[in-house]
């Protein structure tokens, strides 16, 4: 990974190019740190599998960027436009996205755990941001347990809920109605989680988490957890 000065990277960006390059332009894998990038244009930039520290993009145009597996460490994205941007992987534990613009943006798999996001902006074309499971209601998730059984389990309507940035969701409770092989051949009374080995899903039985973490962005941490397809959840390895 190359470490990259303010004023080569400045002349980088700032070197003519045809409009067809434009889009194309690369600043993959490059440390950049220590830098104040306010109030400018940055748009159609691949910063992919940088480390990006103690930077500060505050009231910037990222327009249709990629920030791919980028690891961002005290970054401030302030009242930024990101519109068309992608963290699909980004770490972005604690920094700021404070009313930002992220319309159109691909937060598929990014880390967003105590991250800013007050008044942040966001629209149907915002990506992996939304809830991937009802906010209401009673509905139908599913998951794989223990030698290949699938597990088809009704969310009540009074569960606790949630989803970060990926297509797993959590709950909080959730009735066991069917236990059964991938191909529905063989069914079976109980199954035990592929994590928690002593966690045990019955037949029409409740099953509850009691280590339940409200914490939305907090991911891999405790809930049931379960996808909203069986082809979802199929695929789970």
């Amino acid at each position: 990974m190359k470490i990259i000065e303010r004023d080569e990277l400045l002349s980088i960006i700032r070197a003519p190019r045809s409009k067809e390059d434009h889009a194309a332009l690369s600043l993959s894998d490059y440390c950049i740190e220590n830098m104040l990038l306010e109030e400018m244009d940055l748009s159609n930039i691949d910063f992919s599998w940088s480390d990006i520290k103690n930077v500060s993009f505050a009231n910037s145009t990222l327009r249709n960027c990629k920030f791919d597996n980028v690891l961002f460490i005290n970054t401030d994205f302030s009242y930024s436009d990101l519109r068309g941007t992608s963290f699909s992987g980004a770490n972005l534990r604690k920094c700021s996205l404070y009313s930002s613009d992220a319309r159109g943006v691909n937060f598929f798999t990014s880390l967003l755990e105590g991250a800013d996001l007050k008044d942040i902006i966001t629209d149907e074309s915002t990506r992996y941001f939304r809830l991937r499971c009802p906010e209401s209601g009673y509905f139908i998730g599913y998951k794989k347990c223990f030698n290949q059984r699938m597990v088809t389990l009704l969310i009540p309507k009074d569960a606790k809920r949630s989803s970060a940035t990926s297509d797993t969701c959590r709950c909080s409770e959730a009735k066991v109605l069917e236990i059964s092989n991938l191909d529905k051949t063989q069914f079976y009374k109980e199954a035990y989680s592929y994590v928690e080995t002593d966690f045990v899903y019955r037949l029409g039985e409740i099953s509850t988490a009691n280590n339940y973490n409200d914490d939305r962005w907090s991911d891999s941490t405790g809930g049931i957890h379960f996808y909203m397809t069986w082809e979802e959840a199929a695929g789970y390895m």
